[in-house]
């Protein structure tokens, strides 16, 4: 598989995962302000969910953009990130539905930091096989912190949802979708990230 394969598959996976995610969301009833504000932490659940993918994407933009060659081991990271996120369709839909069950705020919140690490390790990955691109190092290097500080908040997240509050899992994800939109927004993402 070459770049622009590896490429287009992690487009296809966050393009389906999107679509599901948001053709999940129910229709407000009634169809007025006071329905849709019924509905206010479905809608905050799946916008988490869905800006966690879209922030995934963004955040590997720039390392895959200047990225010239990929390895096999490359390609495995690549593919698991596509599965999982795909997994994330799921994971939502549980926490959706059953918010205060720690079963599944444990299966969301391992779901977001199995996508983050799969991203983490494709970072990783083209720095390694593009040593002769110093761009594309540049930017794994940033992307990987990042990613490392998002991971790092969804796992104090699990812990707290294992220890007292089930739903802090959920506002880690949040969080690290608000970690990852700041460094974006201030220029760390689109020139370095």
């Amino acid at each position: 598989m070459n770049k622009g394969s590896l490429m287009r598959l992690l487009d296809v996976a966050l393009a389906l995962a999107l679509f599901q995610v948001l053709k999940d969301l129910d229709m407000p009833y009634p169809r007025t302000l006071g329905g849709l504000w019924g509905m206010h932490r479905d809608v905050f659940r799946t916008a988490t969910s869905a800006l966690w993918l879209v922030m995934l994407w963004l955040s590997l933009y720039p390392s895959r953009d200047r990225a010239e060659r990929v390895s096999r081991l490359t390609v495995t990271s690549g593919a698991l990130l596509c599965v999982f996120i795909l997994a994330m369709t799921y994971a939502n839909a549980l926490v959706v539905y059953s918010y205060k069950a720690l079963l599944s705020q444990l299966i969301y919140g391992g779901t977001a930091m199995l996508s983050g690490a799969s991203a983490w390790a494709l970072c990783r990955g083209l720095a390694k096989d593009n040593p002769a691109v110093p761009e594309c190092g540049d930017a794994c290097r940033v992307c990987g912190r990042s990613l490392a500080v998002a991971l790092g908040l969804m796992l104090a997240g699990m812990i707290a949802c294992v220890l007292k509050y089930r739903q802090a899992m959920w506002y880690s994800v949040a969080a690290a979708d608000i970690w990852l939109a700041v460094r974006w927004a201030t220029g760390e993402g689109r020139g370095k990230f």
